[in-house]
């Protein structure tokens, strides 16, 4: 073995782990700043959606109720594969099955007075504020921690 190779093996290695550590790094930044928007999302869309419902807005409530799919699924693609975030990423998965239920039995209601529009989401709309309730909790942790950290 030549003294380059044996001097250019090591040196080479270095920046490939210098390298994978900066595009880590960038990958987790990506994903914190994915994570800052799609969390004020879902609260915006919970609120709009109870107002939707308290209205007898039955077109709203059907594309308020997409868009909460829309959001908790990008959330729960979003969150850390770790034991803090199993929690959060079931109760998404949960309310993303009962919303797709909701807006199944909404498309379904010919005239639908609010009463209808109320029973049809309940179950949908109580999972979708607690899960609301866990992203401000999410949000305010990312906002106070260093970047990248999101244990």
């Amino acid at each position: 073995a030549s003294v380059v190779t044996l001097v250019g093996l090591p040196l080479t290695l270095i920046r490939l782990w210098q390298t994978k550590k900066i595009v880590d790094e960038t990958v987790q930044k990506l994903r914190s700043n994915q994570l800052m928007v799609v969390l004020p999302q879902l609260r915006s869309t919970e609120i709009a959606l109870d107002k939707a419902v308290r209205d007898g807005d039955l077109d709203s409530s059907i594309a308020l109720t997409s868009a909460w799919r829309s959001s908790a699924n990008r959330l729960r693609a979003l969150l850390p594969r770790d034991s803090a975030s199993t929690e959060l990423a079931d109760l998404l998965r949960t309310s993303v099955t009962l919303a797709a239920d909701a807006k199944r039995k909404l498309v379904a209601l010919k005239a639908a007075p609010s009463d209808q529009i109320e029973r049809t989401t309940r179950a949908f709309r109580k999972s979708a504020a607690t899960i609301a309730d866990e992203a401000d909790v999410w949000e305010t942790k990312m906002a106070t921690q260093p970047e990248g950290n999101t244990k």
